[in-house]
């Protein structure tokens, strides 16, 4: 079999995933598209229509033969590595079914990447529909002359809505309830109807909030609350949530190249937020202790003071902490059967047996 090195086209490149990605796709010859100038394509998707390089040979990061694909899932032959029958390199819009079957694509002017991993994304209200909704179409409007054999859209749990409940599978009735969760919906369906259009083969990750160095939004806010000593647990909090760790994304993005289908990313393990909270301590300092509220004393604090202002903020938040929210991987530990995340709680406390943890 002639060696063959994928060809993608990765978006996001520079944020909190497509950091910790890129060393999983260093057998691959990848382009970059984003707003850092060190992009292969420099460009802003929230305003402007990608330009798309016109030759197959266009400037990539080079791939290093020292790190072969790290999935033994069930990929497709061309993110194995392996070069379509009878083709030195991939190319024209044509079905993707042929090729997944090992038939030689047609020789074409145009490039053809192998898989687009759209990773660009903001969860700023005020960008949010720009930016994963528009931006999403402004990307696949760019890839229309010649589609790739694959598309990955990165999308989030927040489509199941603020109050999910707990194990929710992928076919749950969706309740976007904010200007992002509305904006990822859009994109999602965005992705189906052009990835179903073009004979494209579709993957949706759905991850649970993501841990790992670099990650902001909730869980950053809580973590620096921890290190400060300002953020309070609720006790007798038994509300559970999902997470993962970026490194299991990552992986996960990287593995379910070719495979379609919509998944949730988790580590399998619902964690309340007392656990969440003290492994964060732990992380920081084995002797750090989280402080702790009496459930009893807010309820009573609401009930007396809850027609002022902050106090009905208070309570917002109150709600959303004592509200479980976890998501069902099993259609993920399905498709990856070999799947083996980390107990994100434990790598957070540095007591993970086998995670490879960095010096501090």
């Amino acid at each position: 079999m002639t060696p063959y090195t994928p060809h993608i086209l990765l978006t996001g490149a520079t944020g909190f995933i497509g950091r910790h990605l890129l060393p999983l796709l260093s057998d691959c010859r990848v382009d970059t598209l984003g707003r850092s100038p060190s992009s292969t394509i420099p460009c802003d998707l929230e305003t402007t229509v990608p330009t798309l390089p016109s030759s197959s040979s266009s400037p990539s990061l080079p791939p290093s033969n020292s790190s072969p694909c790290p999935s033994d899932s069930p990929c497709t032959a061309v993110f194995r590595g392996e070069a379509p029958e009878g083709s030195a390199a991939p190319s024209s819009p044509r079905t993707q079914s042929a090729v997944f079957r090992g038939e030689a694509p047609e020789e074409s002017a145009a490039p053809r990447y192998d898989a687009v991993i759209h990773l660009a994304g903001t969860a700023d209200p005020l960008h949010a529909d720009p930016l994963n909704n528009h931006g999403t179409k402004r990307l696949l409007q760019a890839l229309e002359p010649c589609p790739p054999r694959h598309f990955t859209l990165v999308s989030s749990v927040h489509v199941y809505g603020n109050d999910p409940g707990e194990d929710v599978p992928e076919d749950c009735f969706l309740r976007p309830d904010t200007p992002y969760s509305r904006s990822k919906i859009r994109a999602e369906k965005a992705c189906e109807e052009w990835c179903a259009r073009h004979g494209v083969t579709l993957t949706i990750l759905r991850p649970a909030p993501v841990v790992g160095p670099g990650m902001h939004g909730n869980l950053a806010h809580m973590a620096e609350g921890v290190r400060r000593g300002t953020y309070m647990h609720i006790r007798g909090n038994q509300a559970l949530r999902s997470l993962v760790m970026v490194d299991d994304l990552v992986s996960v993005i990287r593995q379910t190249l070719g495979v379609p289908g919509v998944f949730n990313v988790t580590d399998g393990k619902p964690h309340t937020l007392k656990e969440i909270a003290d492994s964060m301590a732990r992380n920081f300092s084995a002797n750090k202790r989280v402080l702790s509220c009496p459930d009893g004393l807010l309820r009573w604090t609401f009930r007396l003071f809850g027609w002022l202002p902050p106090v009905a903020s208070l309570r917002a938040k109150y709600i959303n902490l004592t509200t479980s929210a976890t998501f069902s991987s099993a259609a993920l530990q399905a498709a990856l059967p070999s799947f083996d995340p980390y107990d994100t709680c434990a790598v957070m406390a540095r007591t993970h047996p086998t995670y490879p943890y960095r010096q501090k």
